[in-house]
């Protein structure tokens, strides 16, 4: 008896604490389903990890400013920038652009867009229109019509506005039509014509070259006031990508030959001895290149577009641009626009990134190179606190100042790397794009060969001062860099020796001894470096050329002679193989 009531006890107890469990635990097991339920929705398509529902994200509007200067603007010229537009929520969110307030829209009142959790690039570009020339100046207000374009892969917004000179900062609203709206700040200063703007600074534009880490580099910039009035200015550098310039992280680079400034000719700069050839009379112009009659301008460079600074001093003559051979622009200098400094030509924008050769030919007389400005997806920003800026404000009346500027990178990726620096001031702004590339260690020195060229004669010669006085003070002028040989004792490599012959002013290479020997007129001049006979690592043929009816030799590393086929040379074998 007392066994059966034992167990009836038991029974009941069991009962009491399975029911308190389902009733503890129902509500976790039924919640999904409930909430399915509700929403409409099946609860095995729900997400889920642990005993949790992944929650859906907000949707959010992200841009990547919050605002754009585009500096400096005047009458005919237009400035670009651009901006993302980000949707970090789960569904897609529509959202529109409207125009700044008291900017009249043409066409369409807003720009529509969407996001998915994408960024969705939007273009920006403003402009200050020209005037018509054959409307009389007493007709036209002193106001000046503006436009600004606004952009996605799909629609365009124009608005427009009459706006007097001074500065302007506006807003643009981009908004979405759950509510969430986020604000874009835009600022510029008009200025009637260019020459309005008092500050004006030489050169526009600056290359550093090749800068060590630890090793600063200084250049200094010139600036001018073009009004009477005392003119208040201060510098910083700004970001890249914000310059009034247009800039951005380009690599210009610069064709400038400061050493010899003032003295009437021009030669290639030592830098850019390894990738830019000059043929024909070229004069310089502030240390830049300029052309007097036919003259031919080679320069190679890795990249994916190319334009060009040009300065028209006057307007008698053409140039055609070639990139790889072909045609790809022509100009007359009659075209090019007075109202710059140094113009800007775009040669070719949808180029295969990689190593290409520009070729320039030009004939006449009046245009000045300032150099090129080459766009490339390895160009990085370099840290704000490499440059040091030298004053940093001052006033200028009537003198000219002097600001020098010091690059000198920390421990750093060696890269190609590229700055802006603003000078502004209290009527009207302008910015400088610097560019430098940073190496960890200078490179192993080589033998560089210079060709020299005067009236159909080439020379060969290294970068030694005796030897290039002595062709200089004969008229012959640096073409460039020719070949580069090895030091002598490197594995793999020979002597290459070098013979002259001074009745026909020509030179012949060979590694060969007994050859050169034979040569009837011509005078050993010793070894001038060391040259492989094979293929070796990293390097290329040096190929010669000779004329059989001016007995001149002409030596390239362009399996095409360079064009010398239609000259009269004809080839002649492979001299070696050099870096």
């Amino acid at each position: 008896m007392r066994n059966a009531m034992h167990q009836r006890y038991k029974k009941h107890f069991l009962f009491f604490v399975l029911v308190w469990v389902m009733l503890t635990v129902s509500p976790f097991i039924l919640a999904p389903t409930l909430y399915a339920a509700e929403n409409g929705t099946n609860h095995k398509a729900s997400p889920v990890i642990g005993q949790s529902r992944v929650p859906k994200l907000v949707p959010s509007l992200i841009i990547s400013h919050r605002e754009i200067d585009f500096g400096t603007l005047s009458m005919g010229q237009e400035k670009e920038a651009s901006f993302t537009v980000k949707n970090i929520g789960s569904d897609a969110l529509d959202w529109a652009i409207f125009p700044p307030e008291e900017w009249f829209p043409l066409e369409k009142t807003e720009l529509q867009g969407i996001s998915a959790g994408n960024e969705e690039e939007v273009n920006l570009r403003i402009s200050v229109i020209k005037k018509d020339d054959d409307v009389p100046e007493a007709t036209i207000s002193s106001n000046l019509p503006v436009q600004l374009i606004v952009e996605n892969r799909s629609n365009r917004l124009i608005c427009v506005r009459d706006l007097p000179a001074g500065h302007y900062r506006d807003t643009i609203k981009i908004q979405s039509k759950t509510g969430i709206s986020r604000t874009l700040f835009i600022k510029f200063n008009i200025v009637p014509n260019m020459e309005d703007t008092s500050i004006a600074v030489n050169p526009p534009r600056l290359d550093f070259g090749t800068i060590k880490m630890g090793e600063p580099a200084t250049k200094r910039i010139r600036l001018t006031n073009k009004s009477p009035e005392n003119v208040k200015w201060q510098t910083g550098v700004t970001a890249a990508t914000e310059g009034s310039s247009g800039f951005g992280l380009d690599r210009f680079v610069s064709f400038a030959n400061d050493e010899l400034s003032g003295k009437g000719t021009y030669a290639v700069p030592l830098r850019l001895e390894k990738q830019m050839q000059i043929w024909g009379a070229w004069r310089e112009y502030q240390g830049f290149p300029t052309i007097n009659g036919k003259s031919i301008l080679k320069l190679q460079f890795y990249g994916g577009a190319l334009s060009l600074f040009v300065k028209k001093l006057n307007s008698s003559g053409q140039f055609s641009a070639y990139i790889d051979n072909s045609l790809v622009k022509s100009y007359e200098f009659s075209d090019l626009d007075e109202d710059y400094e140094f113009y800007e030509i775009p040669v070719s924008d949808n180029l295969i990134e990689g190593n290409h050769v520009l070729t320039l030919a030009l004939n006449g007389n009046g245009i000045a190179i300032e150099g090129v400005r080459i766009k490339r997806q390895d160009v990085l920003e370099g840290k704000h606190d490499w440059i040091t800026i030298f004053p940093q404000t001052g006033f200028t009346l009537k003198e000219t100042d002097y600001i020098n500027i010091t690059v000198n990178p920390g421990q750093t990726n060696p890269g190609i790397y590229a700055n802006m620096i603003r000078i502004a001031s209290n009527n009207g702004d302008c910015d400088i794009p610097v560019s430098y590339d940073v190496i960890s260690e200078l490179p192993t020195q080589h033998i560089d060969i210079y060709r020299y060229y005067k009236g159909g004669y080439y020379l060969y010669i290294s970068s030694h001062p005796t030897e290039e006085m002595r062709l200089t003070s004969k008229g012959f002028v640096k073409q460039g860099l020719a070949f580069s040989l090895f030091q002598p004792g490197t594995l793999g490599t020979v002597p290459l020796h070098r013979w002259y012959n001074p009745n026909i002013i020509n030179q012949f290479f060979s590694y060969d001894y007994n050859k050169g020997n034979t040569l009837l007129g011509y005078v050993y001049e010793g070894a001038v470096g060391n040259i492989a006979t094979s293929r070796l690592s990293n390097t290329r043929e040096l190929y010669r050329w000779y004329n059989p009816k001016t007995r001149q030799h002409f030596f390239s590393m362009d399996a095409k002679g360079e064009g010398m086929t239609k000259k009269g040379y004809i080839f002649d074998g492979i001299a070696g193989y050099v870096k």
